[in-house]
């Protein structure tokens, strides 16, 4: 009777294992590399160039900005200071006026890099989503369980080629 116990446990075992083996088996991994795939896009270039334009006239406004800020600040002080034709009343409201308009300028400076940060992030998302779609659908096509992106700061210690899905994904974007 023990032996059959024993039997049976170690048949079952061998079953479970077996299934496990073969649900393994049955899974399929892809990878690519999104950031050369985002860099293959035409779209990409054209996006680059609009936030490049984005980001110089935003530069050059806020640059207009600061420069009539100084022009105001040196006229202050040379009125306040060496001209001496300012009164201590005056040079007190002039000059937390002008501590004012520097710190709306501090505030708006660091906003800028705020509003770059949209518009790239405008700019790609049709990209993206571009991107999403026709992974999906090689994933869809080629019964794929996964597919992983290796170029972020994942680490893989062993890829297989014939899982590199890139090809199959730049197919479907028309490149």
């Amino acid at each position: 009777m023990k032996n059959l116990f024993k039997i049976s446990l170690v048949l079952l075992i061998f079953t479970l294992l077996g299934n496990d083996s073969l649900q393994a088996q049955s899974q399929k991994f892809g990878y690519l590399n999104s950031q050369q795939l985002i860099l293959l896009l035409p779209e990409s270039e054209v996006a680059d160039k609009e936030l490049e334009t984005y980001q110089k006239k935003l530069a050059e406004d806020f640059q207009k900005k600061v420069e009539v800020f100084k022009v105001d600040a040196d006229k202050f002080e040379k009125a306040a200071y060496v001209d001496k034709t300012l009164s201590p009343i005056e040079i007190q409201e002039q000059g937390a006026a002008l501590q004012q308009r520097q710190q709306a300028l501090g505030q708006e400076e660091y906003g800028l890099s705020n509003k770059v940060a949209e518009k790239r992030n405008e700019l790609l998302k049709p990209i993206l989503d571009k991107i999403d779609k026709a992974i999906k659908e090689v994933g869809k096509e080629g019964n794929y369980t996964m597919i992983f992106d290796s170029s972020g700061l994942n680490v893989m210690l062993y890829l297989d080629d014939s899982t590199d899905v890139m090809a199959l994904v730049k197919a479907k974007l028309g490149l």
